[in-house]
């Protein structure tokens, strides 16, 4: 078995699978597992997509002499064939053991998943095979992200400013399909530009929803009693569900927790460049971070929780309850 280092996976992905007919594609990034999966199975089968099957991890377990069946026989149109699985909830050791015993010869097994533990019994069984390769896909860093959006500029033959480069970043990592979705989608709007500036990038990428929330969050957050409702009726307006707004909220109390339990002698305003957040929120979120206890943002996390639940539980209310939920943020810290 070869366990890929995350720093070499992507090198692997394009040079470095070929000798394995058993590859295990994993991570949290499940843009990016998807995309590295979908690389090896077209380089395998040379770009035919006819020659490419995929299947639910739960049905193979289901019937697992499938699998083997599927990668022993022959193609129609000729070739090598690609076998994508991806994990359900059910073991596939079963329909993997005699594959693993006798590998096929003209297919490649590619086995998509989450985020798995080591003692995982799936990374488990494949990491006692000598047939096998793990390449994990975790969460991608700047350097990552700055060489996706340069193999993608070039694609197109367009260039990026720098303040672009900047206003950008914040905006992608979460996910590689998602970002590479938003990269696009500017691309398209540039079209038959040969530079893609700032406005550009404020025009396209962050969309208005998310505007709409992260100034219904901010008035929140800073005890602006008098425009939560305007702008929180804004976002919902949008079409935004009620407990996903509050979810953004208590996404954003977990991001004032993570800048206030900063290094020492880093300086708040430090902490949050480090959190690459968009340069025009970082002076509201500095007010935020200063204005917000560490018990009172427990407390916060804690609200928001419930409401979410209560949301779910009374979906007829969840505009109400959202808003009320906003209101309790902005009058605990307006009475601080």
């Amino acid at each position: 078995m070869v366990a890929v280092p995350a720093r070499d996976a992507e090198a692997f992905v394009k040079a470095g699978f070929a000798r394995f007919p058993v590859i295990l594609v994993f991570g949290p990034d499940d843009g990016l597992v998807s995309e590295r999966a979908e690389a090896i199975a077209r380089a395998t089968v040379s770009g035919d997509s006819g020659n490419i099957l995929r299947l639910e991890g739960d049905e193979v377990a289901g019937d697992p002499l499938r699998l083997a069946d599927e990668a022993n026989a022959l193609s129609m149109f000729g070739g090598a064939r690609a076998i994508r699985v991806r994990l359900g909830s059910r073991s596939l050791s079963a329909a993997l053991e005699p594959l693993l015993k006798t590998p096929p010869v003209d297919a490649r097994i590619i086995l998509e998943a989450g985020d798995l533990k080591p003692a995982h019994a799936l990374r488990s069984l494949l990491e006692k095979d000598k047939g096998c390769a793990t390449v994990p896909c975790y969460a991608e860093d700047a350097r990552d992200l700055g060489r996706l959006l340069e193999e993608m500029l070039a694609g197109e033959g367009l260039k990026a400013t720098g303040e672009a480069r900047a206003a950008l970043a914040p905006l992608l990592g979460q996910d590689r399909k998602q970002s590479r979705s938003e990269i696009e989608k500017l691309f398209l709007y540039c079209k038959g530009a040969r530079e893609i500036t700032l406005d550009d990038v404020e025009a396209v990428v962050t969309d208005a929803a998310a505007i709409s929330a992260d100034a219904a969050i901010d008035a929140a957050f800073l005890g602006k009693l008098d425009i939560i409702e305007v702008e929180a009726r804004r976002v919902l307006a949008d079409g935004v569900d009620p407990g996903v707004l509050l979810g953004f909220a208590l996404r954003h109390a977990f991001l004032l927790q993570s800048i206030k339990r900063r290094q020492p002698n880093q300086s708040a305003s430090e902490s949050i460049k480090a959190h690459r957040i968009n340069w025009k929120r970082e002076k509201a979120i500095g007010e935020q971070v200063e204005r917000w206890l560490d018990n009172r943002l427990e407390r916060a996390v804690q609200l928001l929780a419930e409401a979410i639940y209560a949301i779910r539980r009374t979906p007829a209310l969840g505009e109400a309850l959202a808003i009320r939920a906003l209101w309790s943020l902005a009058l605990a810290v307006s009475r601080r």
